[in-house]
Protein backbone atom coordinates (compact mmCIF):
# COMPACT_ATOMS: atom_id res chain seq x y z
CA UNK A 1 0.00 0.00 0.00
CA UNK A 2 1.27 3.36 -0.98
CA UNK A 3 1.15 6.22 0.86
CA UNK A 4 0.94 9.48 -0.50
CA UNK A 5 2.42 12.32 1.17
CA UNK A 6 -0.48 15.57 1.29
CA UNK A 7 2.82 18.28 0.51
CA UNK A 8 2.42 19.48 -2.31
CA UNK A 9 5.65 18.74 -4.58
CA UNK A 10 8.22 21.53 -4.56
CA UNK A 11 8.30 23.94 -7.58
CA UNK A 12 11.77 25.79 -8.98
CA UNK A 13 12.18 28.77 -7.35
CA UNK A 14 11.20 31.51 -9.82
CA UNK A 15 13.91 34.45 -10.38
CA UNK A 16 12.53 37.46 -9.69
CA UNK A 17 13.44 40.46 -11.37
CA UNK A 18 15.69 42.70 -9.87
CA UNK A 19 14.90 46.17 -7.60
CA UNK A 20 11.01 45.52 -8.65
CA UNK A 21 8.74 45.56 -5.45
CA UNK A 22 6.10 43.61 -5.10
CA UNK A 23 2.95 44.20 -6.36
CA UNK A 24 -0.14 43.19 -4.43
CA UNK A 25 -3.00 42.10 -6.71
CA UNK A 26 -5.21 44.60 -5.51
CA UNK A 27 -2.62 47.76 -6.64
CA UNK A 28 -1.80 46.28 -9.90
CA UNK A 29 -4.52 47.58 -12.54
CA UNK A 30 -4.81 51.05 -11.10
CA UNK A 31 -0.80 51.30 -11.98
CA UNK A 32 -1.44 50.22 -15.18
CA UNK A 33 -4.27 52.63 -15.91
CA UNK A 34 -2.54 55.61 -15.18
CA UNK A 35 0.72 54.54 -17.54
CA UNK A 36 -1.59 54.54 -20.22
CA UNK A 37 -3.45 58.19 -19.45
CA UNK A 38 0.23 59.31 -19.04
CA UNK A 39 1.02 58.27 -22.36
CA UNK A 40 -2.15 59.57 -23.90
CA UNK A 41 -1.04 62.75 -22.23
CA UNK A 42 1.83 62.78 -23.94
CA UNK A 43 0.87 61.99 -27.32
CA UNK A 44 -1.96 65.05 -26.88
CA UNK A 45 1.32 67.83 -26.35
CA UNK A 46 2.74 66.29 -29.02
CA UNK A 47 0.14 66.93 -31.24
CA UNK A 48 -0.54 70.50 -29.97
CA UNK A 49 3.09 71.21 -30.94
CA UNK A 50 3.11 69.87 -33.99
CA UNK A 51 -0.10 72.10 -35.18
CA UNK A 52 1.60 75.28 -33.42
CA UNK A 53 -0.93 77.94 -33.84
CA UNK A 54 -3.83 76.13 -35.75
CA UNK A 55 -5.24 74.96 -32.50
CA UNK A 56 -5.61 77.80 -30.99
CA UNK A 57 -6.94 79.60 -33.94
CA UNK A 58 -9.95 76.67 -33.72
CA UNK A 59 -10.78 77.40 -30.22
CA UNK A 60 -10.33 81.33 -30.13
CA UNK A 61 -14.04 82.73 -31.63
CA UNK A 62 -13.47 85.53 -35.07
CA UNK A 63 -13.75 88.75 -33.55
CA UNK A 64 -16.81 90.92 -35.66
CA UNK A 65 -16.98 93.49 -38.00
CA UNK A 66 -18.04 97.02 -36.27
CA UNK A 67 -21.46 98.15 -37.65
CA UNK A 68 -21.67 101.99 -37.89
CA UNK A 69 -24.24 103.33 -35.70
CA UNK A 70 -24.63 106.58 -37.97
CA UNK A 71 -23.72 107.78 -41.68
CA UNK A 72 -20.79 110.15 -41.84
CA UNK A 73 -21.55 113.52 -42.52
CA UNK A 74 -19.57 114.52 -45.83
CA UNK A 75 -16.90 117.50 -45.26
CA UNK A 76 -15.97 119.97 -47.68
CA UNK A 77 -12.95 121.54 -49.02
CA UNK A 78 -13.37 125.88 -48.65
CA UNK A 79 -12.98 127.03 -51.96
CA UNK A 80 -10.81 129.84 -51.68
CA UNK A 81 -11.77 133.22 -51.90
CA UNK A 82 -9.47 134.87 -54.14
CA UNK A 83 -11.15 134.94 -57.30
CA UNK A 84 -14.96 135.47 -56.91
CA UNK A 85 -17.35 134.96 -60.25
CA UNK A 86 -19.58 138.00 -61.23
CA UNK A 87 -22.62 136.18 -60.92
CA UNK A 88 -22.96 133.51 -57.80
CA UNK A 89 -26.04 131.50 -57.73
CA UNK A 90 -26.88 129.00 -55.19
CA UNK A 91 -28.73 126.09 -56.74
CA UNK A 92 -32.36 125.22 -55.26
CA UNK A 93 -32.86 122.25 -52.91
CA UNK A 94 -35.76 120.46 -52.68
CA UNK A 95 -38.05 122.43 -54.92
CA UNK A 96 -37.27 125.36 -53.00
CA UNK A 97 -35.57 128.35 -55.28
CA UNK A 98 -32.42 129.54 -55.37
CA UNK A 99 -30.54 133.20 -54.04
CA UNK A 100 -28.51 134.85 -56.87
CA UNK A 101 -25.66 137.48 -56.29
CA UNK A 102 -24.27 139.98 -58.81
CA UNK A 103 -21.65 141.80 -58.11
CA UNK A 104 -22.30 145.50 -58.52
CA UNK A 105 -20.29 148.10 -61.28
CA UNK A 106 -21.19 144.63 -64.16
CA UNK A 107 -22.91 145.85 -67.38
CA UNK A 108 -26.58 144.63 -67.15
CA UNK A 109 -26.91 143.65 -70.73
CA UNK A 110 -23.88 141.41 -70.12
CA UNK A 111 -25.03 139.45 -66.84
CA UNK A 112 -26.35 135.99 -67.59
CA UNK A 113 -27.48 134.25 -65.12
CA UNK A 114 -27.09 130.51 -65.12
CA UNK A 115 -27.19 127.14 -63.09
CA UNK A 116 -23.70 126.29 -61.78
CA UNK A 117 -22.59 122.40 -62.72
CA UNK A 118 -23.26 120.44 -59.26
CA UNK A 119 -23.01 116.64 -58.54
CA UNK A 120 -26.37 115.20 -58.16
CA UNK A 121 -26.07 113.27 -55.46
CA UNK A 122 -27.99 109.65 -55.62
CA UNK A 123 -30.96 109.17 -53.06
CA UNK A 124 -30.20 106.29 -50.89
CA UNK A 125 -33.28 103.79 -50.77
CA UNK A 126 -34.90 103.35 -48.23
CA UNK A 127 -37.39 101.39 -46.82
CA UNK A 128 -41.20 101.80 -47.15
CA UNK A 129 -42.33 101.43 -43.06
CA UNK A 130 -45.64 99.20 -43.37
CA UNK A 131 -48.25 100.26 -41.13
CA UNK A 132 -50.02 97.74 -39.06
CA UNK A 133 -53.36 98.17 -38.02
CA UNK A 134 -53.83 98.82 -34.12
CA UNK A 135 -57.02 96.43 -33.25
CA UNK A 136 -59.82 98.43 -30.64
CA UNK A 137 -59.06 97.17 -27.22
CA UNK A 138 -61.52 94.19 -25.92
CA UNK A 139 -62.90 95.89 -23.75
CA UNK A 140 -64.15 98.74 -25.80
CA UNK A 141 -65.38 96.38 -28.20
CA UNK A 142 -67.35 94.73 -25.74
CA UNK A 143 -69.04 98.13 -24.48
CA UNK A 144 -69.77 98.99 -28.17
CA UNK A 145 -71.86 95.54 -28.67
CA UNK A 146 -73.95 96.32 -25.21
CA UNK A 147 -74.68 99.64 -26.55
CA UNK A 148 -76.19 98.40 -30.15
CA UNK A 149 -78.14 95.77 -28.26
CA UNK A 150 -79.50 98.04 -25.85
CA UNK A 151 -79.91 100.94 -28.52
CA UNK A 152 -82.39 98.16 -30.42
CA UNK A 153 -84.22 97.16 -27.41
CA UNK A 154 -84.70 100.77 -25.18
CA UNK A 155 -87.87 102.19 -26.66
CA UNK A 156 -86.71 105.90 -27.90
CA UNK A 157 -87.04 108.44 -25.63
CA UNK A 158 -90.85 110.92 -26.42
CA UNK A 159 -92.34 108.68 -28.58
CA UNK A 160 -96.00 108.12 -27.83
CA UNK A 161 -96.72 104.41 -25.83
CA UNK A 162 -93.36 103.64 -25.12
CA UNK A 163 -91.26 103.59 -21.56
CA UNK A 164 -87.57 104.39 -21.47
CA UNK A 165 -85.63 101.65 -20.39
CA UNK A 166 -82.99 101.62 -17.51
CA UNK A 167 -80.05 103.86 -18.39
CA UNK A 168 -76.72 102.84 -18.92
CA UNK A 169 -73.24 105.18 -18.92
CA UNK A 170 -72.80 107.45 -21.06
CA UNK A 171 -69.50 106.22 -23.02
CA UNK A 172 -66.29 108.08 -22.89
CA UNK A 173 -66.48 109.86 -26.62
CA UNK A 174 -63.34 108.96 -28.45
CA UNK A 175 -61.21 111.90 -29.19
CA UNK A 176 -61.49 113.62 -32.15
CA UNK A 177 -58.33 114.35 -34.29
CA UNK A 178 -57.81 118.12 -35.52
CA UNK A 179 -57.07 117.97 -38.79
CA UNK A 180 -53.61 120.24 -39.69
CA UNK A 181 -54.01 121.95 -43.18
CA UNK A 182 -50.59 121.46 -44.68
CA UNK A 183 -48.64 124.68 -46.05
CA UNK A 184 -49.54 126.18 -49.23
CA UNK A 185 -46.65 125.38 -51.73
CA UNK A 186 -44.71 128.40 -52.66
CA UNK A 187 -44.94 129.45 -56.02
CA UNK A 188 -41.92 130.27 -58.34
CA UNK A 189 -41.06 130.65 -61.57
CA UNK A 190 -38.53 128.72 -64.01
CA UNK A 191 -36.98 129.72 -67.15
CA UNK A 192 -37.38 126.07 -69.59
CA UNK A 193 -34.86 127.57 -72.60
CA UNK A 194 -33.56 130.56 -73.61
CA UNK A 195 -33.04 134.07 -71.56
CA UNK A 196 -35.23 136.30 -70.32
CA UNK A 197 -34.99 139.71 -69.32
CA UNK A 198 -34.98 140.90 -65.41
CA UNK A 199 -35.80 144.44 -64.81
CA UNK A 200 -36.61 146.74 -62.02
CA UNK A 201 -40.45 147.16 -62.90
CA UNK A 202 -43.39 145.55 -64.65
CA UNK A 203 -42.41 146.77 -68.11
CA UNK A 204 -39.90 147.05 -70.92
CA UNK A 205 -39.74 150.57 -70.37
CA UNK A 206 -37.96 150.04 -67.01
CA UNK A 207 -33.94 149.50 -66.28
CA UNK A 208 -32.52 145.66 -67.33
CA UNK A 209 -31.02 144.12 -64.16
CA UNK A 210 -29.90 140.92 -65.82
CA UNK A 211 -30.59 137.90 -67.74
CA UNK A 212 -32.15 134.89 -65.96
CA UNK A 213 -30.75 131.55 -68.00
CA UNK A 214 -32.96 127.80 -67.63
CA UNK A 215 -33.13 125.45 -64.37
CA UNK A 216 -33.18 128.43 -62.00
CA UNK A 217 -36.70 128.62 -60.09
CA UNK A 218 -37.48 132.24 -58.19
CA UNK A 219 -39.98 132.38 -55.71
CA UNK A 220 -43.07 134.76 -56.83
CA UNK A 221 -43.79 137.55 -54.32
CA UNK A 222 -45.69 139.66 -56.33
CA UNK A 223 -47.85 140.58 -59.38
CA UNK A 224 -49.02 143.15 -61.25
CA UNK A 225 -52.77 143.91 -61.24
CA UNK A 226 -52.83 142.71 -64.97
CA UNK A 227 -51.19 139.63 -63.86
CA UNK A 228 -48.65 140.04 -67.12
CA UNK A 229 -45.68 140.87 -64.97
CA UNK A 230 -44.50 138.69 -61.98
CA UNK A 231 -42.09 140.24 -58.78
CA UNK A 232 -39.70 137.87 -57.86
CA UNK A 233 -37.01 137.67 -55.08
CA UNK A 234 -34.24 137.92 -55.22
CA UNK A 235 -31.25 139.46 -56.83
CA UNK A 236 -28.57 140.81 -54.85
CA UNK A 237 -31.06 141.05 -52.17
CA UNK A 238 -33.60 143.33 -54.43
CA UNK A 239 -36.79 141.87 -56.19
CA UNK A 240 -37.07 142.13 -60.01
CA UNK A 241 -39.82 141.54 -62.44
CA UNK A 242 -39.89 138.96 -65.06
CA UNK A 243 -42.94 139.23 -67.90
CA UNK A 244 -45.37 136.23 -67.28
CA UNK A 245 -45.61 135.08 -71.07
CA UNK A 246 -41.72 134.38 -71.35
CA UNK A 247 -41.69 132.18 -67.72
CA UNK A 248 -43.51 129.04 -66.54
CA UNK A 249 -45.21 129.08 -63.39
CA UNK A 250 -45.45 126.23 -60.97
CA UNK A 251 -47.91 126.40 -57.94
CA UNK A 252 -51.32 128.70 -57.54
CA UNK A 253 -50.53 132.25 -57.69
CA UNK A 254 -53.65 133.31 -56.39
CA UNK A 255 -53.00 134.39 -52.99
CA UNK A 256 -49.77 136.48 -54.17
CA UNK A 257 -50.16 139.79 -52.95
CA UNK A 258 -50.95 142.57 -55.87
CA UNK A 259 -48.50 145.71 -56.13
CA UNK A 260 -48.31 148.54 -57.55
CA UNK A 261 -44.59 149.55 -58.76
CA UNK A 262 -43.66 153.25 -59.26
CA UNK A 263 -43.64 154.91 -62.07
CA UNK A 264 -40.05 154.30 -64.38
CA UNK A 265 -37.39 156.56 -64.16
CA UNK A 266 -37.71 159.58 -66.53
CA UNK A 267 -34.74 158.68 -68.69
CA UNK A 268 -31.90 161.38 -68.65
CA UNK A 269 -31.18 162.54 -71.87
CA UNK A 270 -27.28 162.17 -73.18
CA UNK A 271 -26.70 165.27 -75.58
CA UNK A 272 -24.49 164.51 -78.09
CA UNK A 273 -22.13 167.38 -78.99
CA UNK A 274 -22.71 168.67 -82.35
CA UNK A 275 -19.57 170.19 -84.02
CA UNK A 276 -20.35 173.71 -85.29
CA UNK A 277 -20.45 173.62 -89.21
CA UNK A 278 -18.80 176.44 -91.17
CA UNK A 279 -20.59 178.30 -92.90
CA UNK A 280 -20.33 178.78 -96.66
CA UNK A 281 -21.63 181.53 -98.58
CA UNK A 282 -24.14 181.07 -100.92
CA UNK A 283 -23.51 182.34 -103.71
CA UNK A 284 -26.71 184.58 -105.14
CA UNK A 285 -28.47 182.75 -107.90
CA UNK A 286 -28.28 184.99 -111.11
CA UNK A 287 -32.14 185.48 -112.28
CA UNK A 288 -33.69 183.70 -115.26
CA UNK A 289 -33.98 186.27 -117.75
CA UNK A 290 -37.31 184.60 -118.65
CA UNK A 291 -40.20 184.85 -115.72
CA UNK A 292 -43.66 183.39 -116.01
CA UNK A 293 -46.77 185.16 -116.54
CA UNK A 294 -49.49 182.76 -117.47
CA UNK A 295 -50.16 179.34 -116.48
CA UNK A 296 -50.10 176.80 -116.17
CA UNK A 297 -53.93 176.35 -117.39
CA UNK A 298 -55.33 173.49 -118.16
CA UNK A 299 -57.98 172.15 -120.58
CA UNK A 300 -59.94 168.71 -121.22
CA UNK A 301 -59.83 166.74 -124.55
CA UNK A 302 -60.34 163.68 -126.15
CA UNK A 303 -57.02 163.50 -127.06
CA UNK A 304 -55.01 160.80 -126.04
CA UNK A 305 -51.68 162.73 -126.19
CA UNK A 306 -50.36 165.73 -124.41
CA UNK A 307 -50.16 169.65 -126.28
CA UNK A 308 -48.14 172.01 -124.11
CA UNK A 309 -49.36 175.32 -125.77
CA UNK A 310 -46.15 178.04 -124.94
CA UNK A 311 -45.85 181.90 -125.30
CA UNK A 312 -42.64 183.83 -125.04
CA UNK A 313 -42.91 187.11 -125.33
CA UNK A 314 -41.27 190.57 -124.74
CA UNK A 315 -43.08 193.34 -123.24
CA UNK A 316 -46.54 193.86 -122.17
CA UNK A 317 -49.78 192.35 -123.25
CA UNK A 318 -51.42 193.94 -125.62
CA UNK A 319 -48.53 195.61 -126.96
CA UNK A 320 -46.35 192.21 -126.24
CA UNK A 321 -43.80 190.73 -129.16
CA UNK A 322 -42.47 187.65 -129.57
CA UNK A 323 -39.70 186.07 -128.24
CA UNK A 324 -38.14 184.03 -131.25
CA UNK A 325 -35.16 181.57 -131.40
CA UNK A 326 -35.82 179.70 -127.79
CA UNK A 327 -37.03 176.02 -127.02
CA UNK A 328 -38.45 174.48 -123.90
CA UNK A 329 -37.12 171.23 -121.96
CA UNK A 330 -39.70 168.79 -120.40
CA UNK A 331 -38.91 165.85 -118.09
CA UNK A 332 -41.51 163.10 -116.89
CA UNK A 333 -40.63 161.76 -113.58
CA UNK A 334 -36.79 163.21 -113.71
CA UNK A 335 -36.15 161.88 -117.35
CA UNK A 336 -35.94 163.73 -120.03
CA UNK A 337 -39.53 162.90 -122.36
CA UNK A 338 -38.75 165.24 -125.91
CA UNK A 339 -41.44 166.37 -128.10
CA UNK A 340 -42.76 163.79 -130.67
CA UNK A 341 -43.18 166.55 -133.23
CA UNK A 342 -41.07 168.51 -135.44
CA UNK A 343 -38.58 170.55 -132.17
CA UNK A 344 -38.38 173.85 -133.56
CA UNK A 345 -37.18 177.05 -131.86
CA UNK A 346 -40.04 179.44 -130.71
CA UNK A 347 -41.30 181.46 -133.51
CA UNK A 348 -40.71 185.22 -134.26
CA UNK A 349 -44.53 185.52 -134.58
CA UNK A 350 -47.55 184.62 -133.04
CA UNK A 351 -50.02 182.54 -133.78
CA UNK A 352 -53.80 180.40 -132.78
CA UNK A 353 -54.37 177.11 -131.17
CA UNK A 354 -58.10 176.74 -132.40
CA UNK A 355 -60.21 178.87 -134.71
CA UNK A 356 -62.47 181.67 -133.38
CA UNK A 357 -64.91 180.59 -131.37
CA UNK A 358 -63.22 177.68 -129.52
CA UNK A 359 -63.26 177.20 -126.12
CA UNK A 360 -59.45 176.50 -125.62
CA UNK A 361 -58.27 178.80 -128.08
CA UNK A 362 -54.82 180.25 -126.82
CA UNK A 363 -51.83 182.84 -128.65
CA UNK A 364 -48.51 180.61 -128.99
CA UNK A 365 -45.10 180.67 -130.65
CA UNK A 366 -43.97 177.19 -129.24
CA UNK A 367 -45.74 173.65 -129.24
CA UNK A 368 -44.26 170.61 -127.22
CA UNK A 369 -46.46 167.50 -128.19
CA UNK A 370 -46.36 163.90 -126.70
CA UNK A 371 -47.73 161.11 -128.28
CA UNK A 372 -47.14 157.52 -126.91
CA UNK A 373 -46.88 154.87 -129.16
CA UNK A 374 -49.94 152.63 -130.08
CA UNK A 375 -50.23 149.51 -127.66
CA UNK A 376 -52.01 147.64 -130.21
CA UNK A 377 -49.39 147.99 -133.18
CA UNK A 378 -46.90 146.90 -131.20
CA UNK A 379 -48.53 143.90 -129.84
CA UNK A 380 -52.30 143.58 -131.43
CA UNK A 381 -53.64 141.20 -128.82
CA UNK A 382 -52.98 143.88 -126.00
CA UNK A 383 -55.59 145.81 -124.10
CA UNK A 384 -53.57 148.78 -123.23
CA UNK A 385 -54.24 152.10 -124.62
CA UNK A 386 -51.93 155.26 -125.59
CA UNK A 387 -53.15 156.80 -122.18
CA UNK A 388 -51.81 153.89 -120.26
CA UNK A 389 -48.51 154.15 -121.97
CA UNK A 390 -48.73 158.49 -121.20
CA UNK A 391 -48.48 157.40 -117.78
CA UNK A 392 -49.11 158.33 -114.43
CA UNK A 393 -46.27 160.88 -112.93
CA UNK A 394 -45.21 164.80 -112.70
CA UNK A 395 -43.78 166.59 -115.74
CA UNK A 396 -41.60 169.38 -115.15
CA UNK A 397 -41.18 172.51 -117.83
CA UNK A 398 -38.80 175.25 -118.31
CA UNK A 399 -37.33 177.28 -120.79
CA UNK A 400 -34.06 176.93 -122.13
CA UNK A 401 -31.73 177.64 -125.21
CA UNK A 402 -30.00 175.69 -127.65
CA UNK A 403 -27.66 174.20 -125.36
CA UNK A 404 -29.98 173.12 -122.45
CA UNK A 405 -29.57 175.83 -120.10
CA UNK A 406 -32.18 176.40 -117.96
CA UNK A 407 -33.23 180.22 -118.68
CA UNK A 408 -36.34 180.23 -116.47
CA UNK A 409 -38.06 178.79 -113.31
CA UNK A 410 -39.55 175.32 -112.73
CA UNK A 411 -43.27 174.65 -114.00
CA UNK A 412 -44.84 171.39 -112.72
CA UNK A 413 -48.10 169.24 -113.61
CA UNK A 414 -49.66 165.93 -113.13
CA UNK A 415 -51.57 163.53 -115.64
CA UNK A 416 -52.91 160.17 -115.77
CA UNK A 417 -55.25 157.88 -117.95
CA UNK A 418 -58.79 159.05 -116.15
CA UNK A 419 -57.32 163.22 -115.77
CA UNK A 420 -58.96 164.34 -119.36
CA UNK A 421 -56.51 167.88 -118.41
CA UNK A 422 -53.91 166.79 -121.67
CA UNK A 423 -53.61 170.59 -123.11
CA UNK A 424 -51.62 173.14 -121.46
CA UNK A 425 -51.00 176.69 -121.62
CA UNK A 426 -48.12 178.67 -120.26
CA UNK A 427 -46.19 181.88 -120.95
CA UNK A 428 -43.02 183.19 -119.96
CA UNK A 429 -41.76 187.08 -120.34
CA UNK A 430 -38.36 187.81 -120.62
CA UNK A 431 -37.71 190.78 -118.17
CA UNK A 432 -33.49 191.18 -119.11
Amino acid sequence: MLTHSTRPPEVPEAQSAPDLPAVSPVSRPSSIWKARLTAAGVTLAFIALTMGCAVTDLLVPATPTPVPTRVLAPTFTPTPEALQPLVVVTPPRDGTPGVIVIQPTIDADKVIIAIPPTDTPTPLATDTPTITPTPMPAELTATAEILTAQAALTPAAGVPGTTPGPGLPTPTPFPTETFTPEPTATPYIVVDSGYVALRTGPGPEYPLVAQLGPGIPIAIIGRNTAGTWYEVCCVNGFSVWVASTHVRVVNETEAVALVVAQPPPTPTPTFTPTETATVTPTPTATPYPFERAIGPQFFPTENQFLTIWIKLFIGTPPTEEPAPGYFVSVKFEGFDRPSTNTVLPSYDRFEWSAPPGAGNRVQYNYKYEYKPPDPQKLDPPSTETPLTLLGTGTWSVYVSDGAGKQLSDLVTFTTSPSNPNREVYIGWVRVR
